[in-house]
């Protein structure tokens, strides 16, 4: 999700789903040839003063600019819970520019684009396809900033983290319902695979030390789906019994019984 073309095309879809967003804005605006960080801007102050987002595409289209800056966000804006279509209509109307941007890359890079369309797939509007795959807060906090930031809490979703590195990894709510969800459930093996890929990839980003919560309710109510838990199969040799808060995730594996700590924390896992 943090390649440029991609970004590049998320870009309008994050405008659609907050008229608001200025990051989203400047790097939509300056896509296009002839608006540059001042022109892009002045065109910014002028829409999002406006009341909604009907209005601020109406002042965008009344302003002396290329025809597809408009047409690609209106576009968009007529499928907010069709968030496939949306990609596919806005490169409908991007394509020629972002070829010509890309040039020499552009014949891999252009492959990219159904497999972003297939990730909308998974989310009923577009607002809640920018929400869990796309806001990465270290990107807009860099680009602010010029460069690296030190000394901070970065909060990522799974998805955007991927490609990510950092010391200390944080994984919040490692509950038995969001590892996998009911709706994972439901669907089958194949949904329930994916998303023990997604939490792959939020446990691979940590370079020293990683640590994994849970929500204690989870331990004490009755789960139903229990069964499927990503982490009931974790490998013994990658964590400490005496670390563990409870033993209900480790139920299964008898031999931890007796060394498994009773302490009722939050903080469950840690894996160094």
């Amino acid at each position: 999700m943090q390649s440029r073309h991609i970004r590049d095309v998320v870009a309008p879809m994050r405008i659609v789903s907050n008229y608001l967003d200025e990051i989203a804005w400047s790097r939509y605006l300056q896509l296009w040839e002839g608006i540059g960080p001042v022109a892009s801007a002045k065109i910014i102050g002028k829409v999002i003063n406006e009341k909604n987002l009907d209005d601020c595409l109406f002042s965008l289209m009344e302003m002396n600019l290329q025809k597809e800056i408009a047409d690609t966000l209106v576009q968009i804006s007529n499928l907010q819970f069709d968030p496939a279509n949306a990609i596919t209509e806005a490169l409908s109307v991007m394509f020629g520019r972002l070829k010509q941007i890309y040039k020499d890359e552009w014949e891999w890079r252009k492959d990219d684009f159904p497999i972003l369309s297939e990730v909308a797939k998974k989310t009923g509007s577009i607002s809640e396809f920018v929400s869990e795959y796309i806001l990465d807060p270290q990107l807009d906090l860099y680009a602010k900033e010029g460069g690296k930031v030190d000394d901070c809490v970065i909060l990522s979703t799974i998805h955007s983290a991927k490609g990510l590195e950092a010391d200390n990894v944080f994984i919040v709510n490692a509950s038995s319902k969001s590892y996998p969800t009911p709706k994972a459930v439901l669907n089958g093996e194949d949904a329930i695979e994916e998303e023990r890929r997604c939490l792959y990839v939020a446990l691979t980003r940590a370079k020293n030390k990683l640590r994994i919560f849970r929500d204690m309710h989870s331990i004490h109510i009755a789960n139903s789906d229990e069964q499927f838990y990503f982490l009931n199969e974790l490998p013994l040799e990658l964590f400490d019994p005496k670390d563990i808060s409870a033993h209900s995730y480790m139920r299964n594996n008898a031999m931890l019984q007796s060394t498994i700590v009773q302490n009722d924390i939050y903080s469950d896992f840690d894996l160094n």
